[in-house]
C-alpha cells in the first residue's frame, strides 16, 4: 500500500467587514500593532500612507508581516489548535493546525477600513488515503489494522501545503 502524508494549508482574510467576534479582535490587534511597527520603516521626512507604497520605498517593511503576526498570538492560542472554519463532511471534527503565518494584505496608517490581513493555518500532518467525491480522505492512524478516517471537502482556501510520498514494499 502506498500511503501519502500531507499537510493542509487554510487561509482566512480579515478586514473591517468581518462579522465574528474572534476575527474582530484579531483585526483590531493587528491594526494597532501595524500602526506601532510601521513607524520603524516609514520615512519621517517623506512618509507614505499605505503598506504597498511602504514596501516599495523600504523592502525591509516586509518584516511587518512577522511583527504584526506576533500581536495575534493570544487569539491564535484561543483556538487550541482547532480550525473551526474547516469541519469534516459529518460536521463533527475540526481540522487541527500546528502553525500559522500572517501577512499584511493591505493597510493604511490613516484609514483603519483599508487594513486587511491574511492568516494561513498549517495543519498537522495526516495520512492521505485518497480522494472520494471531491473529498480528502485522511487518517491519524493509517498503520493500525482498522483505519479510522475523516473526510474533508475540497473547498476554496483549502490547499495541500506539503506532501510526502512513501512506498511500502
Amino acid at each position: 500500500m502506498k500511503i501519502n502524508n500531507l499537510q493542509f494549508a487554510y487561509r482566512i482574510e480579515i478586514d473591517s467587514t468581518t462579522k465574528s467576534n474572534w476575527e474582530s479582535y484579531v483585526f483590531d490587534a493587528s491594526y494597532s500593532e501595524y500602526l506601532l511597527q510601521e513607524q520603524l520603516f516609514n520615512s519621517k521626512e517623506n512618509p507614505v500612507e499605505n503598506f504597498r507604497e511602504l514596501l516599495q520605498k523600504n523592502p525591509k517593511a516586509k518584516e511587518l508581516n512577522f511583527l504584526v503576526g506576533a500581536s495575534i498570538l493570544r487569539y491564535i492560542e484561543q483556538l487550541n489548535g482547532n480550525l473551526y472554519q474547516v469541519r469534516d463532511v459529518l460536521n463533527k471534527n475540526c481540522l487541527k493546525f500546528d502553525n500559522f503565518e500572517l501577512d499584511v494584505v493591505s493597510s493604511s496608517n490613516r484609514d483603519k477600513t483599508k487594513h486587511k490581513i491574511g492568516i494561513t493555518f498549517y495543519s498537522k500532518v495526516y495520512d492521505f488515503l485518497g480522494m472520494m467525491n471531491e473529498n480528502y480522505l485522511i487518517s491519524d492512524n493509517a498503520n493500525d489494522a482498522l483505519i479510522l478516517t475523516k473526510m474533508y471537502a475540497s473547498r476554496p482556501y483549502l490547499s495541500i501545503a506539503a506532501i510526502n510520498l512513501k512506498d511500502e514494499n
